[in-house]
């Protein structure tokens, strides 16, 4: 938008430290949509978000950007091995996405002192804040880990009763599953 737009002036400046406490919008509409019995931990969570997307997961996006994903088809002696090379940057974000419970919030209960999981409506608020400075990682791995676990458990049965506890692992165990 041009500085020129008056529609600007209703877009907060990101500020370095902290993404949520500006978004007044993101603010009340989540506490309009999950109420006040979820607030508190939601408000929480939504703050610990916040900072952590503007301190830690901003600037690994930029250096993971400024160092793409190599693809190695074929060992030294030319047989296929079809590696993937992935910045510690790439690794930084996930681990960051799933130690905060990005996937686990949904699926295990108590997580913040939650009484159950996490509402969908907290965790597509998460997602929005996460998104702003990070698509590689929180919009395909962690999202797909999200949409699976979440297939598994409305129609997995037996299997999904197995695999839904690995796929929300937050240990980094959840790779065990491919």
């Amino acid at each position: 938008m041009l500085p020129s737009d008056p529609g600007a002036r209703h877009i907060p400046l990101p500020e370095h430290t902290d993404w949520y406490a500006p978004d007044e919008h993101l603010q009340w509409l989540a506490r309009r949509t999950l109420g006040e019995q979820v607030w508190g931990v939601a408000r929480g969570a939504l703050a610990d978000a916040g900072r952590l997307v503007a301190t830690t997961i901003e600037p690994l996006a930029v250096t993971a950007e400024r160092h793409p994903p190599i693809l190695h088809q074929y060992d030294p002696r030319g047989a296929r091995v079809d590696e993937i090379e992935l910045h510690p940057a790439y690794d930084g974000l996930l681990d960051t996405a799933l130690r905060f419970g990005m996937v686990r919030a949904a699926y295990v209960p108590g997580w913040r002192g939650l009484e159950g999981t996490a509402p969908r409506a907290l965790m597509t608020a998460l997602q929005y804040l996460w998104m702003q400075a990070d698509q590689s990682i929180q919009g395909c791995p962690v999202a797909m880990m999200d949409a699976g676990a979440r297939l598994l458990r409305l129609h997995g049965g037996e299997l999904g009763e197995r695999l839904v506890p690995r796929i929300t692992d937050d240990t980094g165990n959840h790779l065990s599953v491919a």
